[in-house]
């Protein structure tokens, strides 16, 4: 089991209390609940529910896992005379073969609060997520870099001709239920924009401008900047399994995280 906490739906017993519950659509949900109550958006019954920052194991259909981190929607756990204030970044539900993204909402304030912000990393502070991406394939040229560091990913070249590198997922990801891709860089320099994209096969040349021609949407990300700052590719009319694929030609960057929302 990954590190975390798992918790009843209920709230009697030991443990910490934590009323996670599955209904059929937004509309459905009741009209009033207790604060910090989870709802999600599901036909598949709430089985054991986790929260982690890292995907359990051994995991049984029905079973939630709520992640989280310091950007997530706040809420507050408690019961046996324990607290624990965290963010909710996102809610899997384990349909019996992987773990699907589900809509959810936190009761607050007198109101269901839909956490919008909802993020499946594919990487996040440097360190992919194998739970959604079986690897990522490299593509350079002569001078092309691609270095994983212990909390980011650098992208880049060194001076001369071939500079040229590119990363994608090894494996497709399903993007039907997902409307947003969302890169984070810093310390972005050379002189064109990089590109994050989606395609049904990666590209695997080193033509920058190829690459975009095949893709089935993509997006620049700016070069010259220093301070962090997310790039968001529209994805809301891209259906099934597609690469995830990052392109710099003439371009570097610092890439802390890669997400979908």
């Amino acid at each position: 089991m990954a590190e975390g906490i798992i918790v009843r739906r209920g709230g009697s017993g030991g443990g910490v209390a934590l009323s996670v519950s599955a209904y059929s659509s937004a509309d459905a949900l009741p009209a009033t609940a207790s604060d910090n109550d989870v709802a999600i958006i599901s036909s598949i019954p709430v089985n054991n529910v986790t929260v982690s920052f890292e995907q359990p194991t051994n995991a049984a259909t029905g079973d939630v896992w709520l992640t989280i981190g310091e950007d997530g929607t706040s809420m507050t756990m408690g019961g046996n005379g324990v607290t624990l204030p965290i963010g909710v970044n996102n809610a899997m539900q384990y349909d019996g073969t992987a773990w699907q993204a589900v809509d959810a909402y936190i009761w607050q304030n007198g109101a269901w609060v839909s956490i919008e912000s909802a993020k499946v990393y594919l990487i996040r502070n440097g360190v992919s997520n194998t739970a959604i991406v079986d690897s990522w394939t490299t593509k350079k040229d002569a001078k092309g870099v691609v270095t994983w560091n212990e909390d980011n990913v650098y992208i880049g070249y060194n001076e001369g001709d071939g500079r040229y590198a590119s990363i994608y997922t090894s494996n497709t990801i399903d993007l039907t239920n997902y409307k947003k891709l969302s890169i984070v860089v810093s310390n972005t320099g050379g002189t064109k924009d990089g590109i994050l994209g989606v395609l049904t096969a990666p590209y695997t040349g080193v033509s920058g401008t190829t690459g975009v021609e095949k893709m089935a949407a993509s997006v620049g990300i700016t070069y010259n900047i220093e301070d962090k700052a997310t790039h968001v590719l529209d994805i809301s009319a891209v259906n099934g399994a597609h690469h995830v694929q990052v392109i710099a030609g003439i371009f570097k960057a610092t890439i802390h995280d890669i997400y979908l929302s």
